[in-house]
C-alpha cells in the first residue's frame, strides 16, 4: 500500500454502504473521519442553500439549548453527547461553506493517522451529483496528493425502493393510529415510488454515467448489494483501494430493518414497470447473465433475505 487514495462512495442508498463503511472504519489502513455520510457536495449542488440554512440554524438551537439543559442538571454521562453533536455540525457546515476545508480535514486526517492509506466519505446522496461536480470534488483533492476513487453498489431496483419505504414506514407508523404496518407501507408506496428523490437513488444508469465520464476506469468499482457479502467482492474493493483483505463479519447487520410486511402485487408490478429503462440499463452494462442471477425473476415480489443498509 503506497498511494494516497480518497474514497468517495456514493450509494446506492440502502446498497450496503452502512456495512461496508463498518467494515473499512475497522481495517488498519483506512480513516473514514469523524461520521460515515458527510453531505456536502449534495448540500452545496442538489439541495436548497436557504433551506440547508434553515435546518442548520434550528438544529443548533435545539442542541444548544438541549446542552443548557443537561450542564444545569450536571449531567456527566448523557444519553446524547449534545456538545459533540454541535460540533460535529459546525464543522460539516464549515466543510459546507468552504469546501476547501473539507479537503483539508481528510488531507490532515490522512497525515496524521500511520500506517493508513485510505481516507473518504461514503455519503449515497452523492448519486444524483454531475459530472462537473464529481470533476469539482477531483480538483479539491488531487492537488493534495489524492488518487480519487469512486465507488457505486446497486441493489435491485424494486428491493431498493422496498427497503427504503420500510425505513420510511417504521418512522410514519408509530404515529398512525389506527393503520397496520402493510396498510401504512404501500400507502408510501403510491405517494413516493416515482418522486424525484425516489428516482434520484434507483436510477442508476445516470449515476453510472455520470461517473464514467467524470473519472478513469482503474478508478471506478461499480458492485451490487447482492454480492457483496462475499469474500470474492469484498476482496475486489480492497485490491480496489489497495489495502490488504481482512476477513469480515459478513453476518453481522448494519442500519437494517426488519422485514414485518409486504408490498402488494400491484406495487411490485409498478415498480418493474417504471424501473424497466435501469433493469435494460444494468443488463447491457453488466451482462443479462449476472442481472438473471443477482436480481432474479423481474416477475417476482422482493425476496427474502439478509438486510442491511
Amino acid at each position: 500500500m503506497t498511494d494516497k487514495i480518497f474514497l468517495l462512495g456514493v450509494g446506492c442508498q440502502k446498497g450496503g454502504t452502512s456495512w461496508l463503511h463498518d467494515y473499512l472504519s475497522a481495517h488498519p489502513q483506512c480513516n473514514l473521519g469523524f461520521r460515515k455520510e458527510y453531505h456536502v457536495f449534495d448540500a452545496i449542488f442538489l439541495n436548497k442553500a436557504t433551506d440547508i440554512q434553515i435546518h442548520r440554524e434550528q438544529r443548533l438551537k435545539r442542541l444548544r439549548n438541549l446542552l443548557s439543559k443537561q450542564q444545569q442538571e450536571n449531567r456527566k454521562k448523557p444519553k446524547i453527547d449534545a456538545a459533540e453533536i454541535i460540533s460535529e455540525l459546525e464543522r460539516l457546515m464549515a466543510f459546507r461553506e468552504n469546501p476547501e476545508l473539507y479537503a483539508r480535514y481528510f488531507d490532515e486526517l490522512h497525515a496524521g493517522s500511520p500506517g493508513v492509506g485510505v481516507v473518504g466519505d461514503i455519503t449515497p446522496a452523492y448519486c444524483g451529483l454531475s459530472p462537473e461536480h464529481f470533476r469539482y470534488i477531483r480538483s479539491l483533492l488531487e492537488p493534495r496528493g489524492f488518487t480519487v476513487k469512486a465507488l457505486f453498489l446497486m441493489r435491485d431496483p424494486l428491493e431498493r425502493v422496498y427497503s427504503s419505504l420500510r425505513m420510511k414506514m417504521y418512522k410514519r407508523w408509530k404515529d398512525e393510529s389506527g393503520q397496520d404496518e402493510e396498510t401504512v407501507l404501500n400507502q408510501l408506496f403510491w405517494d413516493t415510488y416515482n418522486s424525484p428523490r425516489t428516482q434520484l437513488r434507483t436510477r442508476y444508469e445516470n449515476t453510472v454515467e455520470n461517473l464514467e465520464r467524470a473519472f478513469d476506469p482503474d478508478n471506478l468499482f461499480f458492485g451490487f448489494y447482492e454480492s457483496l457479502f462475499t469474500e470474492e467482492t469484498v476482496t475486489g474493493i480492497t485490491d480496489f483501494l489497495g489495502i490488504d483483505y481482512r476477513s469480515p463479519e459478513f453476518a453481522k447487520l448494519v442500519n437494517s430493518t426488519p422485514r414485518r410486511t409486504g408490498l402488494s402485487q400491484d406495487a411490485v408490478d409498478e415498480t418493474r414497470r417504471f424501473y424497466a429503462q435501469t433493469y435494460e440499463f444494468c443488463r447491457n452494462r453488466f451482462g443479462a447473465d449476472t442481472i438473471a442471477r443477482l436480481w432474479g425473476d423481474a416477475s417476482t415480489a422482493p425476496a427474502e433475505g439478509r438486510e442491511a443498509g
